[in-house]
């Protein structure tokens, strides 16, 4: 497989993390969520357009976006899942 159609992957697990984490959460997380989810979608299309530049050692900043609250970073499936998005395209996209 190679590293975008991973990283797809990857994001696609985040996306249902996040709709699961709706059902977890207050009304604010889950207004936070939406807005969380969109911009993961957004940079999923970017991903699969082959939009997105390589990471040069950098993360997407998906789990940071997760730990600004305390009840979503306490989701560790969600937490595990945004960690795995970004540490996977800090390590092995560092080039297409």
């Amino acid at each position: 497989m190679d590293k975008r159609k991973k990283l797809i992957k990857k994001m696609n697990i985040l996306i249902k993390e996040i709709e699961l984490a709706k059902g977890k959460v207050d009304e604010e997380s889950r207004k936070y969520l939406c807005i969380y989810q969109r911009n993961i979608e957004s940079l999923l299309f970017k991903v699969q357009n082959g939009m997105l530049s390589e990471s040069n050692g950098r993360t997407m900043g998906v789990t940071r976006a997760i730990s600004e609250f305390d009840n979503l970073a306490e989701i560790d499936s969600l937490y595990n899942a945004a960690s795995e998005v970004d540490l996977y395209y800090k390590r092995k996209c560092t080039e297409w």
